[in-house]
């Protein structure tokens, strides 16, 4: 009910923010190639560039030029004549298009005068066969036929070079639809327990070939490190897929169908301009898509499962792409002003310098969140990201506020801003609580964090959510934990953290000092996705070091269900040394009624044995060993069965030995054989 009531206020902020957007209509770009608009300004440009016996000071040129052809009955009638021979005289799109073309006279009543010459114009309507036109004074309508309109090809290929970026920018949120509704099925499959029906050989090789497995080692939530300093995280295959599709969409969108009609420009020049115009507003059109991605509180996951480390991935390369776009955008406009000798003269333009200042933003921005940085000082890198983008939002607007399409940056922000004043209700909703830290146990490695709830049923199996600690070391900082009901704390979310940098490691050294403290605790959250354990006939349970809790709440309410009488659940936790397990005592102690729980210790000595010995009388499910697990052989027995789902959580190596182990096992079994992997990086 918490994770429905959060999409609702989700959905409902974000349309909210877009009427308000639609109110500013001012910024917004309608479609202006249509073919009628296209017909009447072309057909008042060819009429206008002729010569006619104007009468009083209006001659026909300068900013009086439409009001003269308006109000002179031979060159309007030359209008009428024109857009006659795109369209049926006196129909609908012709007195449509003639409508337009009044539009640039001041007359109120100019198109129905305009129209009214069309009779006329067809009776004394000359041939401009017949006289040379550069050095004819008219003074009867001319009869202009389309060949003679050569300004219609130059304003349809002007107009559509504007108006196709904007239509082909939805072609990308088109691609993640098709993408997420997907995943979508096949995520509804798995909920519903049907997976088996679907068990093909061909079903079964994609999964360990393509969908499961990492990009070239096994190296996926491992980073992998070239020139001993550039780190990087290579995404799956599956990913990659998708990247590679994308990006490919992109090079499509970018390059296709260049309507180039030399009018007033060289070809070369009038090329670079259309790359130029396709290539900004593609960019443009990204900006959206990126923040979406980006965002916290997204839908996508919540209804599809797809995890936010994979809208992550898509959201740096959707990011890579914008940049892409926008630098050719302006090379190409460079081009342009070098070969119409002007580029001093343009770069005086604000228009270009905002443009500039908006492109070096993106390079910045695509530059400093590479891994590197972000794995060095994390939360350095958000600020200042953001600081950043907000800075690159500034460019983009005041670039085109005098053009347009600013529609696309309008629904970015509120795309932000939705996300972050969805963030404050998830804190309100939780309230700010008085948290007690402690040691778990004895072990000053973990701390535990225990959050007194309201709502019994907050927090749910693979849920987490962002805790803001009310010090005055970090106060605005929010790291994601995994969230424990415990039953030894009854009416307690409890979060157990190994403090790594940052906040966690200074509360750690306010613990050392205490031993226990209370602090104010905002909660965002809950955030995750359930994985329909229970509809698979064997369980496995990998987990490593800190990495149980999020496994401990599957296994706590694998117990609770029905259907544990029919699985086959096992625990499988690899820790360093017994001080880990005191940590989680309790926890195990219950799960252990109703799964089997294998606890492998790396580092054991004599005091290590007398313990496990101690435990294992009173616990009979529970079972201790040395040293690693042999998880090849133990994945590749349990493989055997009807269905596997295989759940990991813990060191980054684990996790990604695990999912190779996964990926092979798929298309060894003749059984289902799924991954659900807790653990998220990004």
């Amino acid at each position: 009910m918490t994770i429905m009531l959060m999409n609702f206020q989700l959905i409902a902020l974000v349309l909210l923010h877009l009427t308000f957007v639609e109110s500013y209509t001012f910024h917004k770009t309608s479609k202006i190639g249509y073919k009628y608009k296209n017909v009447g300004q072309s057909c008042l440009n060819t009429v206008r560039s002729y010569t006619f016996e104007y009468s009083g000071k209006s001659n026909g040129k300068g900013k009086n030029a439409y009001d003269a052809i308006c109000n002179y009955p031979p060159a309007s009638g030359s209008v009428a004549m024109c857009v006659a021979s795109f369209y049926h005289p006196m129909g609908r799109t012709f007195n449509k298009s003639m409508a337009y073309a009044s539009r640039f006279c001041k007359s109120d009543d100019a198109a129905e005068m305009m129209i009214s010459q069309y009779e006329n114009a067809t009776q004394y309507a000359v041939s401009l066969d017949d006289y040379p036109i550069k050095k004819t004074n008219f003074t009867m309508p001319v009869n202009v036929t389309r060949e003679d309109n050569k300004s219609y090809g130059y304003i349809s290929s002007y107009y559509y070079n504007w108006d196709m970026p904007n239509i082909y920018a939805s072609a990308f949120y088109g691609f993640f639809l098709v993408v997420f509704a997907i995943h979508a099925f096949f995520n509804l499959l798995t909920r519903l327990g049907l997976f088996n029906h679907f068990n093909w050989s061909l079903i079964r090789m994609y999964k360990s070939y393509v969908s499961t497995p990492s990009l070239f080692s096994k190296n996926h939530t491992t980073a992998s490190v070239s020139l001993h300093i550039l780190s990087t995280l290579l995404p799956t295959r599956l990913e990659t897929l998708i990247i590679i599709l994308f990006s490919i969409l992109n090079l499509i969108l970018a390059m296709i169908k260049y309507d180039v009609n030399v009018y007033r420009l060289s070809y070369s020049q009038t090329l670079a301009i259309n790359i130029a115009d396709r290539t900004g507003l593609l960019s443009f059109g990204l900006i959206p898509l990126l923040i979406l991605l980006a965002g916290r509180n997204n839908i996508v996951t919540s209804l599809t499962g797809v995890p936010y480390s994979t809208l992550i991935v898509y959201h740096k390369w959707t990011s890579r792409w914008m940049f892409i776009h926008a630098v050719v955008h302006s090379i190409a406009y460079t081009v342009s002003s070098v070969i119409g000798k002007d580029y001093s003269e343009q770069m005086k333009d604000p228009l270009w310098q905002w443009g500039v200042v908006a492109t070096i933003l993106g390079g910045i921005l695509c530059f400093q969140a590479m891994h590197l940085f972000r794995s060095m000082a994390y939360e350095t890198f958000l600020m200042l990201h953001i600081v950043l983008a907000a800075m690159f939002i500034v460019g983009c607007w005041y670039h085109c506020y005098s053009l347009g399409y600013l529609e696309w940056l309008l629904v970015s922000c509120v795309l932000w801003v939705s996300d972050r004043l969805l963030r404050l209700v998830r804190i309100f909703m939780f309230g700010l609580k008085t948290a007690q830290l402690e040691y778990a146990d004895g072990n000053e490695d973990m701390f535990r964090v225990v959050l007194p709830i309201d709502n019994q049923e907050y927090a749910f199996p693979g849920s987490f959510a962002y805790l803001y600690f009310m010090t005055p070391y970090g106060f605005w900082q929010s790291h994601p934990f995994t969230l424990l009901q415990s039953a030894a704390r009854p009416g307690n979310l409890v979060v157990t953290i190994k403090p790594k940098r940052g906040i966690t490691r200074y509360l750690q050294k306010e613990l050392s000092i205490d031993k226990t403290i209370n602090i104010k605790v905002g909660v965002e959250g809950p955030y995750g996705h359930r994985a329909p354990l229970d509809k698979y006939q064997n369980v496995m349970l990998i987990a490593g070091g800190s990495g149980l809790p999020g496994l401990l709440a599957h296994a706590l309410d694998l117990g609770s269900r029905d259907s544990i009488v029919k699985q086959n659940v096992s625990l499988i936790w690899v820790i360093q040394n017994l001080c880990d397990y005191n940590c989680f005592a309790d926890e195990i102690a219950q799960v252990s009624r109703d799964i089997n729980v294998e606890i492998y210790v790396t580092r054991v000595d004599e005091k290590v044995l007398e313990t496990v010995d101690i435990i294992e009388k009173d616990t009979s499910n529970i079972v201790f060993k040395s040293g690693r697990p042999l998880l090849n052989e133990m994945i590749s027995n349990q493989a055997k069965s009807d269905s596997l789902a295989i759940m990991s959580c813990g060191p980054p190596r684990m996790c990604d030995e695990v999912r190779q182990l996964a990926s092979i096992a798929m298309f060894e079994s003749q059984g289902t054989v799924d991954l659900f992997e807790e653990l998220q990086v990004w």
